[in-house]
């Protein structure tokens, strides 16, 4: 049976990973990850607990330091470089979804990635395509993988080299914004301020929040003072539509099937409270998803918190 954990937000995965590797169902190096998202979610993280605190074999004594990393130190899109700097993977493949059915699919290739952090102190991390760089920033702790983005929507697109590299064991990493994504909605979020921090913005061009550029407005609703964050540009959300969804579902499913072996572990993320996944829409799309995994592998699911507590059981 494979474990399949099913988180509410992406960078549980970071967690999961790590208690799977705990756990022994997946192993502590070397493994392959199949990222499928709309998102690459590899921006660098702005730690402030080093990573060299996490120690894969010391994480079944020790959940909760695990869980406040996790939950204090990581977002939706920085989860997966910390995954490489400790050695989890050593090749990652992002699966994503073209922009529009005519989209026609570059070419797969696949380059070296290198990460280390600045005097080897596990927090400052940074991205490198030069391994001589990576090693003078982190002479004893830098990582490597391989990358590849691959993009494909529809059945013809699906054809795209799937190879997976046979000596590698492998993890599927499941977005349901794969499928459906509302970044419109997702990429906004807003902060109620007092009307002294308002009048502040409004009234001083060198207001530190300014200096962030147009991403952050100031606006009064009602009598009521925010601010608004803004990452993508101005759009209304698209519709949800059951049946394109079924068939992209289906052509990712019939793309699974040209793998040779199955994945040791599944992450699949709802992204509902994020806002990337319609949240009227995720129970729906997620039994979708589980029910076509099913058809290809023995699935034993399990919740996050359900994975937390079986270790060191």
């Amino acid at each position: 049976m494979i474990a399949t954990v099913v988180i509410e937000e992406h960078h549980e995965a970071f967690l999961a990973w790590l208690l799977a590797a705990a756990r022994g169902w997946i192993a502590p190096t070397g493994n392959w990850l199949l990222h499928v998202d709309t998102h690459a979610d590899m921006s660098l993280p702005c730690l402030n607990q080093s990573l060299h605190s996490i120690r894969l074999d010391a994480v079944g004594a020790d959940r909760q330091s695990l869980r406040r990393f996790t939950y204090e130190e990581l977002g939706i899109g920085d989860f997966i470089l910390p995954a490489l700097y400790l050695g989890l993977f050593e090749r990652i493949d992002w699966l994503r979804p073209a922009p529009s059915e005519a989209t026609h699919p570059p070419p797969v290739r696949a380059k070296p990635l290198y990460l280390a952090s600045l005097e080897g102190d596990g927090r400052r991390l940074r991205l490198t395509a030069n391994r001589f760089q990576a090693g003078l920033l982190d002479p004893a702790g830098w990582a490597r993988a391989h990358f590849r983005s691959i993009t494909t929507q529809t059945p013809a697109d699906a054809a795209v080299d799937s190879r997976a590299p046979s000596a590698l064991p492998w993890v599927l990493d499941i977005d349901l914004d794969y499928f459906h994504s509302d970044d419109a909605a997702a990429e906004t979020m807003e902060i109620q301020i007092t009307e002294a921090e308002y009048r502040a913005y409004r009234d001083h061009p060198y207001h530190r929040v300014r200096l962030h550029g147009g991403c952050v407005r100031a606006f009064c609703r009602e009598g009521q003072y925010y601010y608004r964050f803004a990452r993508s540009a101005p759009g209304g959300s698209p519709v949800f539509e059951r049946a394109r969804v079924t068939e992209r579902i289906q052509v990712f499913m019939d793309w699974l099937k040209r793998l040779p072996h199955q994945p040791s572990l599944i992450t699949v993320c709802r992204s509902s409270i994020s806002g990337y996944v319609p949240a009227d829409q995720v129970d729906w799309l997620e039994q979708q998803v589980l029910d076509g995994l099913a058809m290809l592998y023995p699935l034993r699911q399990i919740a996050i918190a359900e994975l937390a507590a079986e270790i060191g059981s």
